[in-house]
């Protein structure tokens, strides 16, 4: 019977933790939690306009000085960093610190609206 439970347990265990309502909470701009998460195109699952959804990959040359200076100032040793400009005007910036994936969102001020991490 032991046999059986575990492997089930296991399958259990990895179908709930790869389903989207499980994704770890993010951050809004005062640290604290919140219970929204990023959907795949940069909005949040629940009708709000913090991501805007959409959005065009544009070259590190075409972000904000306000929002380069917020980036680098809040992460460091990034990899792979990928920008995108939201249909309401924030920034969405994808990369890597080690096997950590973080989305973050930022105001066109450089105020950090969101952000996500998942572990790789």
């Amino acid at each position: 019977m032991k046999k059986i439970i575990f492997p089930l347990t296991v399958i259990v265990m990895l179908a709930t933790a790869c389903s989207k309502n499980n994704l770890p909470t993010l951050a809004n701009s005062t640290g604290f939690h919140d219970d929204r998460r990023l959907d795949d195109h940069g909005g949040d699952d629940h009708g709000g306009d913090v991501g805007g959804g959409g959005g065009k990959k544009i070259s590190v040359s075409q972000v904000p000085n306000a929002v380069m200076q917020a980036f680098n100032a809040r992460y460091s040793s990034t990899t792979r960093v990928e920008w995108k400009k939201l249909d309401n005007g924030n920034y969405k910036v994808e990369f890597y610190q080690g096997a950590v994936k973080v989305q973050a969102i930022f105001s066109a001020a450089g105020l950090l609206l969101k952000e996500e991490r998942r572990q790789f």
